[in-house]
């Protein structure tokens, strides 16, 4: 049975040692940067004491394939997000590949071959959707290793292979906007875009909202995107229109938004026509989770409070949706006025005050209660 130790060297960096004896009786000893990976290769040895037999394991990867898929199928988003990646892995390195001819530049080459080829829609991969495909990879080969059918993970042996995603979208409605897009919305979408707009919950959220999750004043979410239960605020206008669906005619005893008595399943087409007859450009349903967070803050909620609403893990994910318009970073300028300036004003030059710029009108929502909760 081997050891794992933590070394100290000079200069305060320290890596851990894996101590241990080889078939033949003599004593090993190997370092690396990390516990988990020293744990890894510890556990590996003990396994496959003869090193030679691990490395002539002769696994094609259509077998790790399907062992992935039978441990992870029934996973959260694994068919609409790891099916595809799976099938674009088989057929760039073949199904018979050996698991052990996988190298870093293989990994290297299908990236690039990712990123040269377009989608079915003609258009170029995001940065995003390459990183969850090489994630899925990723996340494969090191079960590999786990599971005894690899040495070890080609992806540790260079530097990450994953893109900078740009998802710094600021897109937000404004008052004007919002007011166009629910008067132009059908009858059925009305009271979904409101209460996207007054509680920033995700699309899914609030088509599959029941009622039996709305008492004592909250929303009560369960099975999130994050898998994680949280609570969301009812304010007293989605209060009068959840007073309204009950009371309207087709009122379902289970659900809350309905379409000529069923439970409403999909809006994609229905906002698609709302977004063109109120002459909205680049704008998707999430962006009402956008507009939802920036005028929370914007009405002088705090972020942390927010991130709880919105059922982000970390604050960083909450700071996406904060949209700050131009005037309000001008703004920001006078927290500093009178930082480390002389105290005589006489020794201070004068100069003309700048114009004022007034080609950027603030692009953020205020919600009168008088005009959006009209019109259930």
């Amino acid at each position: 049975m081997g050891a794992i130790r933590k070394v100290s060297h000079p200069g305060g960096s320290v890596s851990w040692q894996i101590d241990y004896y080889d078939p033949d009786g003599k004593r090993q000893r190997k370092n690396f940067k990390t516990r988990k990976k020293a744990a890894r290769e510890l556990q590996m040895r003990e396994l496959f004491p003869d090193e030679t037999k691990l490395r002539d394991l002769k696994i094609p990867l259509k077998v790790l394939i399907k062992k992935y898929k039978k441990f992870h199928e029934g996973d959260r988003g694994f068919k609409k997000g790891k099916t595809f990646a799976l099938a674009s892995i088989e057929a760039y390195f073949g199904a018979d590949a050996l698991l052990r001819n996988i190298r870093y530049i293989n990994l290297v080459d299908y990236r690039r071959q990712l990123e040269s080829t377009l989608t079915r829609h003609g258009t170029i991969r995001k940065a995003s959707t390459v990183n969850r495909q090489l994630s899925c990879l990723r996340h494969m080969l090191k079960e590999a290793v786990e599971w005894g059918m690899l040495a070890e993970n080609p992806f540790d042996k260079g530097k990450s292979l994953n893109r900078r995603e740009n998802n710094q979208r600021t897109r937000v409605l404004s008052e004007e906007e919002a007011m166009r897009l629910i008067d132009k919305a059908a009858d059925h979408l009305k009271p979904i875009i409101k209460c996207a707009l007054w509680t920033g919950m995700r699309r899914k959220e609030v088509l599959s909202l029941k009622w039996q999750q709305v008492k004592d004043g909250l929303i009560h979410l369960v099975k999130t995107k994050t898998d994680r239960d949280r609570v969301v605020p009812v304010t007293t206008d989605l209060h009068n229109l959840f007073g309204y669906l009950r009371n309207a005619e087709g009122y379902h005893p289970e659900h809350v938004f309905t379409f000529r008595g069923q439970p409403v399943k999909d809006v994609k087409s229905a906002f698609a026509k709302a977004k063109e007859e109120a002459k909205i450009k680049d704008f998707t349903f999430h962006d009402l989770r956008y507009t939802y967070a920036t005028n929370f803050l914007r009405r002088g909620g705090d972020v942390a409070t927010l991130s709880k609403i919105l059922g982000h893990t970390t604050l960083q994910m909450t700071m996406r949706y904060v949209n700050l318009v131009a005037e309000d970073i001008k703004k920001a300028a006078s927290v500093m006025d009178g930082f480390g300036s002389a105290k005589d004003k006489k020794d201070q030059p004068e100069v003309d005050s700048p114009p004022r710029d007034r080609s950027f009108s603030g692009h953020v929502i205020q919600f009168p209660k008088s005009r959006l909760a009209a019109n259930h």
